[in-house]
C-alpha cells in the first residue's frame, strides 16, 4: 500500500496487492454461501453465487466456478 501525496490516503497500485484482496473477498463469500445453503437461506444464497461469480471473472479460478455448480445443485436438489 502506499500514501497518495496530495490527500494522504491509503491506495493500492499493486494489481498482486488487488488480487489477494480479490482472493480474501472470494474465500470469505464461499464461507457466507456455504452458510446460506447449510441454513436453507437460498435467496441470499443465489444473491451471493451472483456476487461470487462477478469476482471470479476477475479471478479466472475453475475452482471456484466448480463450487458454484456445487452449491447450486444443492440449492436445487432441496
Amino acid at each position: 500500500m502506499r500514501e497518495c501525496p496530495d490527500c494522504r490516503r491509503t491506495i493500492t497500485v499493486d494489481r498482486h496487492e488487488i488480487r489477494e484482496k480479490n482472493l480474501e473477498k472470494a474465500k470469505f463469500l464461499s464461507g457466507r454461501l456455504e452458510q446460506a445453503v447449510s441454513e436453507n437461506d437460498f435467496v441470499h444464497a443465489k444473491s451471493l453465487i451472483k456476487e461470487l461469480r462477478t469476482l471470479n471473472q476477475l479471478l479466472h479460478i475453475e475452482g471456484i466456478n466448480i463450487f458454484i455448480r456445487q452449491m447450486k445443485k444443492k440449492i436445487a436438489m432441496q
